[in-house]
């Protein structure tokens, strides 16, 4: 493990304290799209392939801390937010066309993400009506990659090559979200994103979510 894995644990870990370890059990559905980006380090992180598989709908689980505010006054808080994804993409965005193509490549694989996210709380006070919050977070991540891309940027050296992929690492976690909510019932937008590298390559996985879910406490 080097020194950059071993700071962010730390950070995460330290960032915990006894306030904060009462969790909300979140369920519900969503609409799911989950891709994998590509950037080449030599390349100045440009991407060279994006695999989505488009929309997906599912059921959803998810846990996190309840929220806490900095004082009784503020409308800002912060929360642990929890999330756990496996996915199994086959299909590639290409240049100049709409939609994701077969191109012959898949990468499937999961993510795991504990990501301290700080908010901003509208109506905070209006107790039986909807209110709203808007976040954005910075933790760890785990990604596991395993599988196959084609390199799609045109004037790539390599253009149209297929690569393998077999990474397994930890690294940053970023998520915004919004969320409207009302009582223990909340309509979620989100996207929780992973990252992690090898020798040559960045590996971004996106977990873009509209969702229903419903909150409970223990």
């Amino acid at each position: 493990m080097n020194r950059k894995t071993l700071f962010i644990i730390c950070c995460c870990i330290a960032g915990l304290n006894t306030n904060i370890m009462a969790f909300d059990l979140m369920i519900g559905g969503n609409a799911s799209q989950k891709s994998v980006w590509v950037e080449e380090k030599s390349n100045n992180d440009n991407d060279i392939a994006k695999m989505s598989d488009g929309i997906q709908y599912a059921p959803t689980i998810g846990l996190r801390t309840n929220l806490k505010y900095f004082n009784n006054e503020t409308n800002w808080g912060h929360f642990y937010q929890f999330d756990g994804v496996l996915f199994d993409i086959s299909k590639q965005e290409l240049p100049n066309i709409d939609k994701e193509q077969n191109v012959g490549t898949s990468i499937k694989g999961y993510s795991l993400s504990a990501t301290p996210t700080a908010f901003y709380h509208f109506k905070k006070n209006n107790e039986n009506n909807w209110s709203y919050k808007t976040g954005i977070g910075v933790g760890l991540g785990y990604l596991k990659l395993n599988g196959n891309f084609k390199i799609t940027e045109y004037l790539h050296p390599e253009y149209n090559q297929i690569k393998q992929v077999d990474v397994a690492a930890i690294g940053f976690s970023v998520g915004v979200f919004f969320e409207a909510s009302n009582n223990n019932h909340s309509i979620v937008i989100q996207n929780f994103a992973p990252s992690v590298s090898d020798n040559k390559y960045n590996y971004l996985q996106h977990n873009v979510d509209i969702m229903y879910r419903y909150k409970i406490n223990f």
